[in-house]
């Protein structure tokens, strides 16, 4: 009986959220496309500007990652406008050899995994770009 009421709030708490998003003329989705500076993806139909939190934006403008093909999850805001899902989603990715891979920073000293470009908190070096199969545990490089 309890696990019917959680799962009747579950529901209803992700309807609220679809409501809400199609109420701000947002929609949950994914974009994909070869990153470009200034933030902005060069999709199949064109330049989309990428809106983002801090560490996504640092990310976006890390030289090591323009260029890349991404997938990118999030909401598109106008045609022209994608408002990327914040750092804690995890939401950028990107292919090699045909899989799909989170793109994520790695420390080889310390071995920390970080979801933005910097240096590592704990030993101040230059933490190294390692997109890594998302289904690995997060210690493993």
């Amino acid at each position: 009986m309890a696990r019917d009421n959680e799962n009747v709030q579950n529901r209803r708490i992700f309807l609220f959220a679809t409501a809400s998003s199609l109420a701000l003329g947002q929609s949950e989705g994914v974009i994909k496309g070869r990153l470009q500076k200034g933030r902005q993806l060069r999709t199949a139909d064109g330049i989309v500007n990428l809106e983002a939190d801090e560490s996504i934006g640092a990310l976006l403008d890390d030289e090591r990652v323009i260029g890349m093909e991404l997938e990118i999850e999030g909401q598109s805001k106008t045609a022209k406008q994608f408002a990327v899902n914040p750092v804690h989603r995890k939401p950028v990715y990107t292919y090699a050899d045909g899989k799909r891979l989170l793109v994520s920073y790695w420390c080889d000293v310390c071995y920390i995994r970080f979801y933005r470009p910097g240096t590592c908190w704990c030993c101040q070096k230059e933490v190294l770009l390692d997109p890594k199969d998302p289904t690995t545990p997060e210690r493993v490089p």
